[in-house]
C-alpha cells in the first residue's frame, strides 16, 4: 500500500517540480549584498550574489577590526529537485582548507521552508555534526541575522552575527 501510495504520488508530480515544503532560490533572495557585522568582537563581511543558473554563492571573511582577515569562507546554495543544498568551506588565509574539511568535505545543510517572509532556514540532513542549523532573516531596518547553532553547543544556543548592509 505504500509502496502504491509513493508511486502514484511521484507519478503525479512533474519531474523536476519542487516540492511545496522545499525552499527555493527565490527564498534566499534577501541575502544578496554585501553586509558587515555590528557588534562583534570580530568583524564578520558576507557578500552574497544573485543566483546564475541553480547556483547562488558568496563569501565571507573574519577578522579583527582594523587588521587583517583570519578567515575565508566560500559558501554556495544550489538548487536541486530536492530543495537547497547550501556547501560551506573555511580556509586560512594561505587558503590551506581547515583540516576536517580536506578529509570530510564542507559543512553541508539542506534549507526547509520555513513559512516566514525573507527567512531561511538550513539543517544537517547527513550527520555531519559540525553544524546543526544556520538560520538567515531580514530583520526590521534591513538587517541580515544569521544564527549558527554549533553541534555540541550548550543549550543549542546559537551563535548570532547581525550584518548592516556595507556602505563601501
Amino acid at each position: 500500500m505504500l509502496t502504491t501510495t509513493l508511486s502514484l504520488a511521484m507519478l503525479a508530480s512533474p519531474l523536476g517540480a519542487a516540492h511545496p515544503d522545499h525552499a527555493t532560490l527565490d527564498d534566499a533572495s534577501f541575502m544578496q549584498g554585501h553586509w558587515r557585522s555590528i557588534g562583534q568582537e570580530m568583524l564578520f563581511e558576507e557578500v552574497w550574489l544573485s543566483p546564475m543558473g541553480p547556483v547562488m554563492s558568496g563569501h565571507m571573511r573574519m577578522g579583527p577590526p582594523g587588521g587583517a582577515p583570519s578567515l575565508f569562507e566560500l559558501i554556495s546554495i544550489t538548487a536541486t529537485d530536492a530543495g537547497l543544498t547550501l556547501r560551506v568551506s573555511h580556509f586560512d588565509t594561505a587558503h590551506t582548507p581547515w583540516e576536517v574539511e580536506a578529509k570530510d568535505g564542507p559543512v553541508l545543510l539542506v534549507a526547509e521552508a520555513s513559512g516566514e517572509p525573507n527567512e531561511i532556514v538550513f539543517l544537517d540532513t547527513t550527520g555531519q555534526g559540525r553544524v546543526d542549523s544556520m538560520t538567515y532573516r531580514l530583520k526590521d531596518g534591513g538587517r541580515l541575522e544569521c544564527a549558527i547553532v554549533f553541534t555540541g553547543a550548550p543549550d543549542g544556543e546559537p551563535f548570532v552575527i547581525e550584518f548592516e548592509p556595507a556602505t563601501n
